[in-house]
């Protein structure tokens, strides 16, 4: 069986990272997560503002995944306001031929509430109702990125690792 990159998207708190290490875990891939970068970078480098070291962030990320031929687990928050269209073109450039998407399912609410009760370092924004109303806000524009199938898991209880892996190991034996 051959990996596709699998990107385990969703809106900020919707239970991405934990299902992302859960997925990496059971199909032995690495996993490739934006805040570990973004944190790291943040702890690192000075003079660099939130903007900027989620730029770097996502950079840093699609260059590591360019050099994950056995495909990886890619665990991101991409804004469907601002990231429209992102994701096809920085999978083209890290060379990733074959992508499926996890889709973590979430309402507003639950992500926001989740959200302020989180104690986050910088660089991520602080929980401050701004920040909270453009995560409900989101809720409702998350889509599909469209670059491979796709499969919505509901994740606001705990998820079935063995359904979503036998559904990856289905979608990659069949798109390889």
């Amino acid at each position: 069986m051959s990996h596709p990159t699998i990107l385990v998207t969703g809106l900020p708190a919707s239970g991405k990272t934990t299902l992302a290490r859960a997925v990496s875990q059971a199909l032995g891939m690495p996993l490739l997560s934006k805040d570990v970068v973004k944190e790291s970078l943040f702890g690192t480098l000075s003079g660099l503002d939130r903007a900027e070291v989620s730029h770097a962030a996502n950079e840093v990320l699609w260059a590591l995944l360019s050099d994950c031929p056995g495909g990886a687990v890619v665990e991101i928050w991409l804004d469907p306001r601002r990231d429209v269209g992102i994701a096809a073109d920085v999978l083209a450039r890290a060379g990733s031929r074959v992508a499926v998407e996890i889709m973590c399912i979430c309402p507003g609410d639950i992500a926001a509430q989740r959200y302020a009760a989180r104690a986050r370092p910088p660089p991520h924004l602080p929980p401050d109702e701004a920040t909270l109303q453009r995560i409900r806000d989101s809720a409702d524009l998350m889509q599909p990125l469209g670059v491979g199938p796709v499969l919505p898991v509901d994740t606001t209880g705990p998820s079935d690792v063995d359904r979503i892996t036998a559904w990856i190991t289905a979608r990659a034996d069949h798109l390889a």
